[in-house]
């Protein structure tokens, strides 16, 4: 017990002197390394999609990609998910490939189209078919006969009319 406590101490007495107090510590890097998919079958994407004549952007992360297609609806609306996702979605990335998209008028997808040209389109309508197509590319590029839907909040509405 004694040398594993020494061995520990020796350990922590080493790597501390590898850090140097003065030196910043750039906590985007160390959170980016830690949230990385590192599993040979994993995956971690973000890319934009043609959705409804618009571009939106897709966020697809999990340990294995032969896992369950998990399509997360977030709330809203412009309400995006992936400021916050981190928090709670990591262990369903142990079963589920997860599917994050930042809606027409929210996150990444606001920026990426004329507020004036998405305004007119910011019904319940458009927002299924927006999903309902998402859905459809995830099926098809993961190989899934079937996905998950699931909502938060204003999501729900989404999503069951989706379904």
């Amino acid at each position: 017990m004694l040398k594993a406590i020494r061995v520990l101490l020796c350990s922590l007495l080493a790597v501390s002197s590898c850090v140097r107090a003065d030196e910043p510590v750039d906590a985007r890097r160390v959170i980016g390394d830690l949230s990385r998919i590192v599993a040979p079958t994993g995956v971690q994407q973000s890319y934009k999609l043609k959705v409804g004549g618009i571009d939106q952007w897709l966020y697809v992360r999990g340990q294995d990609t032969a896992n369950p297609v998990l399509l997360f609806i977030h709330g809203g609306p412009a309400s995006p998910n992936m400021p916050s996702s981190w928090i709670y979605q990591r262990p369903l990335e142990e079963y589920f490939t997860v599917v994050n998209y930042d809606q027409r008028g929210a996150g990444r997808s606001y920026l990426e189209a004329d507020p004036d040209t998405v305004r007119p389109t910011l019904t319940i309508d458009r927002y299924v078919q927006d999903a309902i197509a998402i859905a459809e590319h995830v099926r098809t590029r993961f190989g899934k006969r079937k996905i998950i839907l699931m909502g938060h909040s204003w999501g729900t509405t989404v999503g069951l009319q989706a379904a």
